[in-house]
């Protein structure tokens, strides 16, 4: 026979199997059943070297593999990858071939069963890349100055570099606005190749040229009543003149 003695199985990790560890439990499930059993069923258990009188098997096999210690593993998470596993599964057939004869019917047995596995195992799927890990906020501890300043440093280098961020989009508006203005100022002056006419102030008058500027009626053929209308115009002119003072 090939197949490995017993040995203690101790897992190694929790949680689920990879893809490819799922893959290689869907190998040993399909070994284990009723299409290969009749080449298969030597390596589903330890070899009992006792009972079959192999008093020499535990010195010529120093590592005994079999399809139940291999199946116990992927269950217990013993394996990290699937290369592991298919080093336990070669493992086996090393054993086998090793200890007995190559003429010995195990040994066509275990080529055999060594060709399926060889078959499936080369259809192994490429691994997704890994998750990103997420971020975890760690809380304050006491006594961590360090951390506390190192946080403290980098919102105000934040700040800095928001400020100045900020401070170029408000130039680069700025810049856009005058370049706008000048533009129409261009548009503006380029019609009737003359520019724009600047309005005349209104030239005030003193009290002097209002005076002048209202002629006293002629006392010859005048009423008496544009006399009275003169002063009185007099009199409004002086009102509003001590207004403005």
């Amino acid at each position: 026979m090939d197949l490995p003695g017993e040995h203690s199985v101790t897992p190694r990790r929790k949680g689920k199997l990879s893809e490819h560890l799922k893959f290689c439990q869907g190998i040993v499930k399909e070994l284990f059943s009723k299409k290969h059993q009749a080449y298969a069923w030597p390596f589903y258990t330890p070899v009992d070297a006792e009972g079959l009188g192999l008093h020499d098997y535990r010195t010529i096999i120093k590592r005994p593999m079999d399809l139940s210690t291999i199946k116990k593993n992927l269950e217990a998470r013993v394996y990290e990858s699937a290369q592991e596993f298919a080093n336990d599964v070669r493992l086996m057939f090393a054993n086998c071939y090793k200890y007995n004869p190559p003429e010995h019917d195990i040994v066509k047995m275990g080529r055999k069963l060594q060709e399926i596995f060889d078959y499936k195992f080369a259809h192994l799927p490429e691994e997704p890349p890994p998750e990103p890990p997420s971020e975890k906020k760690e809380g304050k501890k006491d006594g961590s100055s360090e951390s506390d300043s190192g946080t403290e440093g980098g919102s105000e280098d934040f700040d800095e570099s928001e400020s100045e961020a900020d401070r170029e989009s408000q130039l680069l508006k700025l810049e856009a606005q005058l370049k706008k203005v000048s533009e129409k100022l261009h548009a503006l002056q380029g019609q009737g190749g003359r520019s724009v006419p600047k309005p005349k102030k209104k030239k005030e008058t003193t009290d002097s040229e209002f005076k002048a500027s209202v002629k006293p009626p002629k006392a010859k053929g005048k009423k008496p009543t544009q006399s009275r209308r003169y002063l009185a115009m007099l009199f409004l002119q002086n009102c509003f003149l001590m207004q403005d003072l």
